[in-house]
C-alpha cells in the first residue's frame, strides 16, 4: 500500500506530450478513497458475524474509540505524507522508532514496566532516522528525483509529520490495550475509518480548497486506489484476528513488521532503479537494532504483574500494520 500511494502522490497530471495523463492525487484523496472502503467493509463484516454492539460498540466505550479513530488518523498521515518527499525505505523506517516509544507512554500514561533501555533505543533509532532522511541537506540522495524529490525544508516538514505519526500510532495502541477485550476490534477500526474519513474531506476542501474528488483518472490510478482500499481492509483483518490467536508467539508475530523493509527496498529497485547507499545502510542497521532490542527487552521472562506489556507488544504490532502494509 506504501508503494502505491508513492506512485500515486508522485505521478505527475501530464505526460511528456503535454496530454493530460490522469489527475494529480494528493494524501487526502488517498486517503477518502481507503477510508470509504474500510468503513463499509468493516460495518459489513460486523453485520454478517452478528457482533454485539454493532457497529458502533458500548456506549461507555465512545470517547476511547473516537479517540483511537483521531489519533489513528495522525498515524495513517504520518505515513502517507512523508511519501512525497522520501523513499519508502525511509518512510517505513520512522515508522520503527513506535516500539519504543509506545513503551515509554505506557509507562507515563498507564503506568505499564518501564527499561531504560527503552529510552535508549527510541533515542538511537531516532539518529538513525535522521541520517536516513537527510533533511538538512539539499542534494538528493539517489538521482531520481521522483523518488527523494523536495527541498530541505519539505524533508524536514516530512520528518516532522512522520514523528508526529509515530506519536499518534503509540497512543493508539496504549488506547487499544485501555479498551481490552470489551470491545470488539473491528468495531475500532470503525471509528477509525471515519474519523479519517471526516477528517480527509475536511482537510481537502478547507485547507486545499479541492471539493471534488478527481474524475478524470487513469486505469493505473483506480486499479492502485483499488488495491490500497481492498487489500489495506484484508490486511486489517487477518492481523486483528492474529491478534486473538492466544497461542500465538508475539515475537514471532512481532519480525513480521521488519520483513517490510525487504519489500521497500525490492520495490524501489524494480520500479525507480534505486538501491540504498552506505549511509542509508547504517541507518537502517542502527534503527532495526534499537527495535529489535525493544522487542527482545519486552519479552524476558517477566512477573505475572508485567504481562501486560508483552501483550501491549503484540497489539502494537498488529496495529501497526494497520498504517504499513504494502
Amino acid at each position: 500500500m506504501i508503494t502505491s500511494t508513492k506512485i500515486l502522490q508522485t505521478n505527475t497530471s501530464n505526460n511528456d506530450d503535454g496530454n493530460n495523463d490522469g489527475s494529480n492525487l494528493n494524501v487526502f484523496h488517498i486517503l477518502i478513497f481507503r477510508m470509504s472502503i474500510t468503513l463499509l467493509g468493516s460495518i459489513i463484516y460486523l453485520y454478517i458475524y452478528k457482533i454485539p454492539y454493532s457497529p458502533w460498540g458500548k456506549f461507555e466505550f465512545k470517547k476511547l474509540m473516537v479517540l483511537r479513530g483521531f489519533f489513528g488518523t495522525f498515524g495513517v498521515l504520518g505515513v502517507y505524507y512523508p511519501l512525497k518527499y522520501l523513499t519508502v525505505s525511509n518512510c517505513i523506517l520512522i515508522t520503527f522508532l513506535t516500539p519504543s516509544l509506545t513503551s515509554i507512554l505506557s509507562y507515563l500514561l498507564i503506568n505499564q514496566p518501564f527499561n531504560i533501555y527503552h529510552l535508549i533505543n527510541c533515542l538511537i533509532s531516532l539518529f538513525g532516522v535522521i541520517l536516513i532522511t537527510n533533511p538538512f541537506n539539499d542534494n538528493q540522495i539517489s538521482n531520481n528525483n521522483k523518488l527523494t524529490n523536495g527541498s530541505s525544508l519539505e524533508k524536514l516538514s516530512a520528518l516532522i509529520v512522520g514523528l508526529i505519526g509515530v506519536f499518534g500510532t503509540a497512543l493508539v495502541f496504549i488506547i487499544i490495550k485501555k479498551l481490552g477485550e470489551e470491545v470488539n476490534p473491528i468495531q475500532t477500526m470503525v471509528y477509525f475509518a471515519l474519523v479519517s474519513l471526516i477528517f480527509s474531506i475536511g482537510m481537502n476542501g478547507i485547507v486545499l480548497k479541492d471539493y471534488i474528488f478527481p474524475q478524470n483518472l487513469t486505469f493505473e490510478q483506480i486499479l492502485l486506489l483499488s488495491g490500497i482500499g481492498l487489500f489495506g481492509f484484508l490486511m486489517q483483518i487477518l492481523f486483528t484476528q492474529a491478534l486473538r490467536i492466544k497461542s500465538g508467539n508475539p515475537n514471532t508475530v512481532s519480525m513480521i513488521m521488519y520483513i517490510q523493509i525487504v519489500y521497500s527496498i525490492l520495490w524501489e529497485w524494480l520500479i525507480w532503479k534505486q538501491f540504498p547507499n552506505k549511509l542509508t545502510w547504517i541507518g537502517i542497521i542502527i534503527i532495526l537494532s534499537g527495535s529489535i532490542a525493544t522487542i527482545y527487552i519486552n519479552n524476558i521472562p517477566k512477573d505475572h504483574h508485567d504481562e501486560d506489556e508483552e501483550d501491549l507488544e503484540l497489539e502494537h504490532v498488529i496495529i501497526h500494520q494497520d498504517h504499513n502494509s504494502k
